[in-house]
């Protein structure tokens, strides 16, 4: 089983008040897990520090990789069903 943990982070965009601030939490790869919430309150921001792609201060310790959207879509009018099952390799039902 492969873990996602997360201790003290804590991250702001310059000029203005912190997003994360000590925070605190454990995410399990056998969890399906969304993301909700109005615009502007982190999720994308959170999913970029994970990615690696913005500094920040704390640590995030993850033991697995996992796939990110938006991907870029090549055949913009393919169904989703098809992109998910080509870019997770997950057999079609």
């Amino acid at each position: 089983m492969s873990k996602i943990e997360i201790k003290r982070l804590t991250f702001a965009y310059p000029g203005q008040k912190p997003l994360f601030e000590q925070a605190d939490f454990n995410l399990d790869s056998q969890w399906h897990l969304g993301l909700v919430g109005r615009n502007g309150r982190g999720k994308t921001t959170l999913l970029r520090l994970l990615l690696g792609q913005l500094p920040y201060q704390g640590s995030i310790d993850q033991q697995q990789q996992f796939n990110y959207f938006p991907q870029a879509i090549s055949d913009k009018i393919q169904l989703t069903d098809d992109i998910l099952l080509a870019l997770t390799h997950v057999p079609q039902w």
